[in-house]
């Protein structure tokens, strides 16, 4: 199974139109898919709308695995420079999709960051917190308004909502044997 198809399925665009996965999600058999080729993980163009252009200028900010969510972060073991990141943009429609796979040191500290960012993202008191970006302080919602998801296990997506309005952010992290991979998708609703 190619994860950039995955990863497709994952972001989607619009995010309105967004609806992930099936009635019938797959459970992977994830110490078959152990070492698979991080560039392989990510978003590839053919993923997306042909207004995205990719952004390099873009893949050394990005920083999903181990993001700040609701004030805590989860920490992925994983092997030194085993790390490979993609980034696109969309100039028309102000919107942006960033991935980045992570080779963890197995597939039990894969499925262990995915578990945990699922309960940090679930736990998050009210659902709301504070993020910081730029010196500005907003009150953000997290939302799970998926009804069907691709993958049964070792996946979790959520839509982060500034309360008073703004860009809206649909943040997904799923395991692929000893990888783990997370999309961010940045735009209008």
């Amino acid at each position: 199974m190619g994860t950039g198809v995955a990863a497709g399925f994952a972001i989607g665009y619009p995010l309105r139109g967004l609806e992930i996965g099936a009635d019938n999600a797959v459970v992977l058999d994830q110490s078959a898919l152990t070492g698979i080729d991080l560039s392989d993980a990510l978003v590839q163009q053919s993923d997306l709308e042909s207004s995205f252009s990719e952004s390099p200028d873009l893949v050394a900010l990005i920083d999903l695995v181990g993001a700040e969510f609701c004030g805590g972060s989860v920490t992925l073991d994983s092997d030194p420079g085993a790390r490979a990141a993609r980034a696109f943009v969309d100039q028309t429609n102000n919107a942006m999709v960033l991935s980045e796979a992570v080779r963890a040191k197995d597939t039990t500290t894969a499925g262990r960051f995915v578990s945990q960012m699922t309960s940090l993202l679930d736990d998050c008191e009210g659902g709301r917190y504070f993020k910081v970006e730029n010196g500005e302080r907003t009150e953000v919602e997290i939302s799970n308004t998926r009804r069907d998801v691709p993958l049964r296990l070792d996946y979790v997506t959520r839509t982060i909502t500034p309360v008073r309005g703004g860009m809206s952010q649909v943040v997904t992290f799923f395991q692929v044997g000893n990888v783990v991979v997370a999309l961010q998708y940045a735009g209008p609703e």
